[in-house]
């Protein structure tokens, strides 16, 4: 076991214990570039609409969707507090803290309305019980809504274990046990995790095959449809995406529209 550990050392980077690292990048600059090239006529589907954004992170895209593309509303809930905390405090700065509420770790019952957009941005593979925020998100859509998921990477891709911050290395979670990941990972972060699902925010080891899954079961039992789905390859080849056993390993983004009928 310590011989795994100091070979998995040698292929990370050097340990920095940072835990405030915004490990998402985003910016006001960027907050929005990200789902215009996934979805490019995403903002004709938020423009005056009440939009509720799962996972809302650092709250960039809440803001910019309230300050740049005009949303009526913008409501964004997230698991950990501090997320939440800097959310409210960009708000502010953007002067849109009137045209936006945060929430952690969960709606209030009397703010559960009826929303025009549910938005999922690279959020789908950190929730605890994916079905059920999916079932959620449907459940407080206006009839004619959409959920507009999009995210990666999924498990069994090249970066699927969420560990780029640590080491380069594709496919750790493949190669190294899972003990072995968590025990060299306390270098870089502090939040005590012994698995997966324990990291801070969550990984539920979302894999391809399990999100066609879920999508296929909400279909049947929640009464939506799925208007648009589509795959990106780690090296953007189609064909990938299409091939059974290659699609899981090298499938590496989902976006899905769901339109409630």
């Amino acid at each position: 076991m310590i011989g795994s550990e100091w070979l998995l050392r040698k292929f990370c980077r050097h340990p920095r214990r940072d835990t405030t690292y915004d490990r998402e990048g985003w910016s006001m600059e960027n907050a929005l570039a990200f789902l215009e090239e996934e979805i490019p006529d995403i903002r004709s589907m938020i423009e005056g609409k009440v939009v509720l954004d799962f996972g809302c992170g650092y709250g960039y895209q809440v803001v910019a969707m309230a300050k740049y593309w005009n949303a009526a509303k913008c409501i964004g809930v997230d698991i950990v507090q501090r997320y939440v905390d800097r959310a409210r405090q960009l708000a502010q700065e953007h002067g849109v803290q009137e045209k936006v509420e945060f929430f952690c770790p969960s709606l209030p019952l009397e703010l559960e309305q009826r929303v025009d957009v549910v938005l999922s941005l690279n959020s789908f593979e950190h929730y605890a019980n994916p079905k059920d925020v999916l079932y959620k998100m449907i459940e407080i859509l206006q009839p004619g809504g959409k959920v507009i998921i999009t995210f990666g990477p999924l498990w069994y891709s090249p970066y699927g274990a969420h560990m780029i911050f640590m080491t380069s290395l594709p496919w750790v979670h493949l190669i190294f046990k899972e003990a072995t990941i968590m025990r060299v990972r306390a270098d870089y972060r502090n939040d005590g995790a012994k698995r997966f699902e324990e990291v801070e925010g969550g990984l539920n080891r979302m894999s391809l095959r399990k999100f066609e899954r879920i999508l296929a079961e909400a279909c049947r039992e929640r009464g939506v449809r799925v208007d648009r789905l589509r795959y990106r390859s780690v090296k953007r080849v189609p064909i990938v995406t299409r091939t059974p056993i290659i699609r899981e390993l090298l499938t590496n983004h989902a976006t899905c529209i769901l339109l409630k009928e």
